[in-house]
């Protein structure tokens, strides 16, 4: 089993780890360290809970697009862009600057009893832990993260994940997005028009 190690906070570097176990991919991870903005995500998707149990997080979950227009998500989102910018492709000024991918962000909540079934996504993924908690558990790579606050990891699509039940008290939350490649061309013709791009 691999252990990807959290990165302290005073180390304030970013990673990619190539793993190959049985296959090959690349995982971008880093802290980041706006803990205001990190406590008001916190507070939001408290507060902005739509559904229970009904998608792959057998818990508590936002809007799938509840922080696409929220200031912090995009000052995150600023953040690790310019700090992976020659590190992971899906930040490549290419894909991120000319062919604008579309993004779903949403927040989670996990409660004692629940959990996040094993699944996939069919996008590049991140995930920004806003608490401490249960382990994200990748099988297909035997590798094990443990959130801690501020860290955050950038996956490749159809990499099976899944987070155990929550057995103490304590909730955990996190930010996740979604990054499409192939986004709506409608819509971002739109949104050039809009701000005159």
């Amino acid at each position: 089993m691999i252990f990807i190690d959290p990165i302290k906070d005073e180390e304030n570097y970013t990673y990619s780890t190539i793993i190959t176990y049985p296959k090959t991919t690349q995982i971008s991870h880093g802290v980041y360290d706006n803990t205001v903005d990190m406590m008001n995500m916190i507070t939001m998707i408290k507060t902005n809970i739509v559904e229970r149990n009904i998608t792959n997080v057998k818990g508590g979950k936002t809007d799938w697009k509840f922080f696409n227009d929220k200031i912090e998500f995009q000052r995150f989102l600023d953040y690790i862009v310019k700090k992976h910018l020659n590190m992971n492709p899906i930040f490549s000024r290419e894909t991120w600057y000319c062919n604008k991918p579309e993004i779903d962000a949403w927040g989670n909540e996990l409660k004692k009893g629940e959990y996040v079934k094993t699944h996939q996504h069919d996008h590049y993924h991140v995930i920004l832990y806003l608490t401490e908690g249960n382990p994200l558990f990748i099988p297909e790579l035997k590798i094990t993260i443990k959130p801690q606050i501020g860290s955050y990891y950038i996956f490749e699509p159809f990499i099976l994940h899944g987070v155990p039940e929550v057995t103490d008290d304590k909730n955990r939350y996190s930010l996740v997005a979604n990054i499409k490649q192939d986004p709506n061309w409608e819509v971002h013709e739109e949104l050039n028009k809009k701000n005159n791009i």
